[in-house]
């Protein structure tokens, strides 16, 4: 299941409690002042509220679920628009 929304606020009490309490992978984006603090137990080993307000464009927090087992959350580095259409068009012409 994937579940994606603008702010925590946009869901229920119950449904954000089942959602953070049952889903073993989170992905984050830049959070605004009043999620950061609801998602605060997901990443606080590594990451500080701070840190994830100030989380640069196309940058994320990853925690993950392997094998059952919760990995440490992780800063990603995502693609802007004009490197994917770069690196797609690198890759496509490999192929030929």
């Amino acid at each position: 299941m994937v579940l994606a929304n603008q702010t925590l606020s946009q869901l229920s009490a119950p449904i954000l409690t089942a959602v953070l309490g049952n889903a073993g992978s989170h992905i984050f984006f830049r959070q605004g002042i009043t999620d950061v603090g609801r998602i605060a137990d997901l990443y606080s080993q590594n990451f500080t509220p701070q840190q994830v307000l100030a989380l640069p464009n196309f940058s994320c927090i990853v925690k993950l679920l392997n094998d059952n087992i919760p990995l440490t959350p992780f800063l990603v580095k995502t693609m802007s628009k004009e490197e994917l259409k770069k690196y797609l068009k690198e890759a496509t012409e490999l192929d030929n």
